[in-house]
């Protein structure tokens, strides 16, 4: 929730430091505005999941399934924002090695606060950088949080792999809590993912071959397929990583 103190003042100032270390002593995370000249306003987040904004497709249309659903959620590749957030998400869609060049400077405090604990969703490339390197146009490395690679779909199939395909639900994955044994998503990609974690739980759909749909490796979370273009299910996905991140997650 967010709360607004509109024009702050310097007569004020000693009032809002106090509510300041107090909500920080109840463990909410402030985001303010340091200018004690114009404050216009100081925004005080609860649980708030960041959407890295690194220029990289569909990054909005994943806040606003957010936003339909009721979760806060706020586009941001800043560094205050990242270590505060309850949890993560990163979108994507085009080529890894691009997407991977546009994640700049963020991605090793990324893999930091991943590695100390913090949820992450990856989805489309997303997902796929979670992984430690693809073979699209070339050897590209990724952020290497699960072990495997992405390589090309096998020949025979259609490619891209477009469309909705039934993703085989296992049952102790914390993101498909509630939605049953199967469920239609939406995919866009040519590449897939070759896990090689044994740590980490695979949801799989049928292309041919067992073609991995989503992962979990504790708090670490990814999904091929588009959640924000799935209907129904997909925003329930959401709200499923959401609660996680509310509950919190400790290695």
């Amino acid at each position: 929730m967010y709360t607004n103190i509109k024009k702050c003042t310097r007569e004020n100032i000693r009032k809002f430091d106090l509510v300041r270390k107090i909500l920080f002593n109840y463990r909410f995370s402030l985001k303010m505005i340091t200018s004690y000249e114009n404050v216009e306003y100081c925004r005080v987040l609860k649980n708030m999941i960041v959407v890295i904004d690194y220029n990289v497709g569909n990054v909005k249309s994943v806040c606003k399934a957010f936003d339909h659903i009721g979760c806060e959620s706020i586009l941001s590749r800043d560094l205050s924002d990242i270590d505060k957030a309850t949890g993560l998400v990163l979108p994507g869609v085009g080529a890894f090695g691009y997407a991977m060049s546009m994640l700049g400077d963020v991605a090793e405090p990324i893999k930091d606060v991943v590695e100390k604990g913090k949820p992450i969703l990856g989805i489309c490339v997303g997902y796929q950088l979670l992984f430690n390197g693809s073979c699209e146009k070339g050897d590209n490395e990724g952020l290497g949080l699960i072990s495997g690679d992405v390589i090309d779909i096998p020949t025979g199939r259609v490619v891209p792999h477009m469309g909705w395909n039934s993703v085989y639900l296992p049952q102790d994955m914390n993101l498909f809590e509630g939605l049953g044994e199967s469920k239609h998503f939406y995919f866009a990609h040519s590449y897939y993912s070759k896990i090689k974690d044994e740590q980490a739980k695979v949801a799989y759909t049928d292309y041919g071959f067992k073609l991995p749909a989503a992962v979990q490796k504790g708090n670490i979370f990814g999904t091929q397929f588009h959640p924000e273009k799935s209907g129904p299910s997909g925003l329930a996905v959401l709200k499923n990583f959401y609660r996680f991140c509310e509950k919190g997650y400790r290695i």
